[in-house]
């Protein structure tokens, strides 16, 4: 099937879907707050789509039937522990009127949940690592996962801005368009869509980045323009906008035709992601395994760029 590419870029989530991939991108099913992570309802999506996103994209991603059991394994041991009565006593807010204070009767486990649950953790870690990583480490975990009505709830999906200055990237830059006619002469297939920048960009600044999703050399289709991974038989190509990023040649003369008709980026490992540092220790099986690889490339000019002008990469170097 023909997977949307913007669609391998988000998570699926069982109750906070909020995006649709479309072929224009990623659209709001409803209004986003600042630092809200985006996910996709995957009820949305082609039904052929679903079995891909478990089985190649995202093969750690927790199944429905995955949050069910944690549920039931957390309020089976929440229930089977002893508990123990309390008694708290009001702080008296007037300390100049005296008055009988009722103490009030509080439930609390007697015993440590946690060492039930890394029990648990532990044997299922060699058969379900991804029903292990929803358990709860500690009985406070445990108690809010039950307040939150379920595992599948109790995640983080909003950030700081703060945060995600420090760590986020930017996926812009780039935009779709129809590919320029007067450079289809230098493109090894017919017509299609060309990445076009949405500012002015500098020589040697970043023009977009590109997250990357591995692929076996004889799947890679014939009008993506992907590069070969660091190990034989797997090529890297890029996801959202950058996928469309036409060929350009190489071109020395100096005229004004040959200049518009040149290349005008290149790529190169993105210096900020430490998870490219791992690119040298996969091999091919385990890459191809979990082909969300992680790492990223940065769309660099090579020269000046007006706004809204096509992107071209010279793959031959």
């Amino acid at each position: 099937m023909d997977i949307p590419i913007h669609a391998m870029l988000l998570k699926q989530h069982p109750h906070f879907g909020n995006v649709q991939s479309t072929k224009n991108g990623i659209v709001a099913k409803r209004n986003i707050e600042i630092g809200e992570e985006l996910y996709i309802d995957l009820n949305d999506m082609d039904q052929q789509f679903a079995s891909v996103y478990f089985d190649v994209l995202h093969p750690l991603d927790p199944l429905n039937e995955d949050y069910e059991k944690a549920d039931n394994i957390v309020n089976d041991i929440m229930e089977a522990i002893p508990y123990a009565t309390v008694y708290e006593t009001p702080k008296r807010k007037n300390y100049k009127q005296r008055s009988d204070r009722k103490k009030n009767p509080k439930q609390i486990p007697s015993v440590d949940a946690g060492r039930l649950f890394a029990v648990i953790k532990d044997a299922l870690e060699e058969y379900n690592s991804k029903l292990e990583n929803l358990l709860p480490d500690t009985t406070v975990l445990a108690n809010s996962i039950i307040e939150k009505e379920g595992t599948a709830q109790f995640i983080s999906n909003h950030r700081s801005v703060e945060w995600i200055t420090k760590n986020g990237i930017c996926l812009g830059g780039i935009s779709y368009q129809s590919s320029c006619p007067t450079k289809q002469a230098m493109m090894e297939h017919d017509g299609g869509e060309g990445a076009f920048t949405t500012r002015s960009v500098a020589a040697g600044e970043v023009i977009a980045t590109a997250p990357l999703y591995a692929m076996p050399v004889e799947e890679v289709p014939v009008d993506r323009n992907c590069i070969p991974a660091p190990v034989t038989g797997v090529f890297l190509c890029p996801l959202s906008f950058a996928s469309s990023i036409q060929k350009g040649g190489g071109c020395d003369d100096g005229s004004e035709e040959c200049s518009s008709k040149a290349a005008n980026a290149n790529y190169q490992w993105s210096q900020y992601n430490t998870g490219n540092q791992s690119r040298n220790d996969l091999s091919a099986h385990e890459l191809l395994k979990n082909p969300m690889t992680g790492w990223t490339i940065d769309i660099i000019a090579t020269r000046n760029i007006a706004r809204n002008e096509e992107v071209f990469v010279d793959f031959s170097n």
